[in-house]
């Protein structure tokens, strides 16, 4: 199966689950090609954002996690990282509390567990650049063949609820448009291109 990662910042207590942003969960998946999770982690971490020319626009209701990362200690913590690592005694107090366990969690299960998760918030963040909003539809398309091409063996119409169920990105997705104020663009850009698989 292999192991599966989470980018988690511990001084903020939050993560990014990188499949949400459309990446695999291992590490090689997550440090490919074409990462969104790297790159909504380097706005988390950027420094001086809004000074030049070519910084990330900042001008809307998402611009305050440009930078929110700064400074902070970040860890790429792997579900088979060692127990305890990073991880406070409260914290696992907290842990075995809410999951009933009486082992020692590592930081990827207490983050899972405790952490928030600001993955549609920072994939979100990314639609504001015009760029990385055509590379996410177009990434976007290749989950939603897929989801058209099976429904459409099962001769089944292909709903919005249908294709977030189906994928953990679509899904995150879905929820960044929402948070945006968008979700009509979102249901309709999904209608269309699965209309458009079905006929």
């Amino acid at each position: 199966m292999g192991q599966y990662y989470l980018i988690v910042n511990i001084d903020k207590k939050e993560f990014i689950d990188p499949s949400k942003l459309g990446d695999g969960i291992k590490l090689l998946e997550v440090v490919g090609n074409r990462s969104f999770s790297l790159a909504g982690l380097a706005l988390l971490l950027a420094d001086g954002n809004g000074r030049g020319g070519g910084d990330f626009p900042s001008d809307h209701p998402l611009g305050y996690l440009i930078g929110r990362w700064s400074g902070d200690r970040i860890v790429v913590a792997g579900d088979y990282g060692d127990a305890l690592k990073f991880v406070t005694p409260e914290e696992v107090k907290l842990y075995r509390r809410k999951t009933g366990s009486r082992g020692k969690p590592n930081l990827y299960e207490v983050a899972h567990t405790l952490y928030d998760d600001i993955s549609e918030k920072v994939l979100a963040l990314l639609l504001y650049d015009p760029e990385l909003q055509r590379e996410i539809l177009e990434f976007a398309i290749s989950h939603l063949q897929i989801v058209a091409e099976f429904y459409a063996r099962k001769g089944t119409l292909v709903t919005v609820e249908k294709v977030c169920d189906w994928s953990r990105f679509l899904r995150a997705l879905w929820d960044a448009y929402r948070l945006r104020g968008d979700e009509e663009e979102f249901v309709n850009f999904v209608e269309k291109y699965c209309v458009l698989q079905q006929t």
